[in-house]
């Protein structure tokens, strides 16, 4: 699930248009709006181009689009493949 208003604000401030970015991922804004409310789900790639166009930290990357597997309430996730920011940061020190 996508933390839309996370997402939404993260447009807000780096001035990306929604159109913009529709466009860079071949599909249409209402398409784009779909994904950003939860009503469709984003395809990885699609993410990953996003992250690219606002400039997403890894950690802002995984709270926007990865947001119901990693919520902070839920410390038994820390570290398992339902949290992939926990991973990659794992992954760092090794």
């Amino acid at each position: 699930m996508v933390n839309s208003e996370l997402l939404n604000s993260q447009l807000r401030s780096t001035g990306v248009r929604k159109d913009y970015i529709a466009s860079v991922l071949h599909i249409s804004k209402a398409t784009l709006s779909n994904k950003i409310n939860n009503k469709t789900e984003f395809r990885s790639t699609e993410t990953f181009y996003i992250k690219k166009l606002l400039g997403l930290s890894d950690d802002l990357y995984f709270e926007i689009f990865f947001a119901d597997s990693c919520d902070s309430k839920s410390q038994k996730n820390m570290g398992s493949p339902d949290c992939p920011g926990q991973i990659l940061r794992h992954m760092e020190g090794v």
